[in-house]
């Protein structure tokens, strides 16, 4: 990226803010799925 100084902490916050946005979908999305489920039909089986 040109013009973007390695300490602007602009481009860091962004960066930071991007891979936490990615990680809580990809939290969210199998937890989501996994609430749904009877706890007692789990460990039944």
């Amino acid at each position: 990226m040109f013009g973007v100084a390695p300490t602007d902490p602009l481009t860091w916050t962004g960066a930071v803010g991007v891979v936490l946005l990615a990680g809580g979908i990809a939290a969210y999305l199998p937890a989501r799925s996994v609430m749904r489920v009877d706890p007692m039909v789990v460990l039944r089986e």
